[in-house]
């Protein structure tokens, strides 16, 4: 688990009590929080010596999730669910977001 470190954080609430529980295994500054989930991606098949064979490219396996986030942050401080999960560039699974209706209409929330 990742938390944002208490001098980049403008309300250190939630962060300083996930790390608190001891199960928060890197503080970190905000803007260092990408680079860390790129780690856990990209870099890692850079780490095991099998680039070559994963990442987002023409003849690559399309091994993939796609979660309903704008970014890599928000996965980890929304926790959406995985839109779509691809293997061998086939879907595997999906889950339809839920909907919101308030008096029988569709309501969004600024998407």
């Amino acid at each position: 688990m990742i938390a944002q470190d208490r001098a980049t954080s403008e309300s250190f609430g939630m962060p300083g009590a996930a790390i608190g529980t001891g199960g928060v295994n890197w503080v970190l500054p905000l803007d260092e929080i990408p680079q860390m989930l790129e780690c856990a991606t990209t870099r890692g098949a850079r780490t095991l010596g099998v680039e070559d064979d994963y990442g987002i490219e023409e003849g690559k396996p399309a091994d993939l999730v796609i979660f309903d986030a704008p970014t890599a942050l928000e996965v980890m401080r929304l926790k959406p669910v995985r839109r779509w999960v691809i293997r061998r560039g086939r879907v595997i699974a999906e889950t339809t977001p839920p909907e919101t209706r308030l008096e029988g209409e569709p309501l969004g929330f600024g998407r």
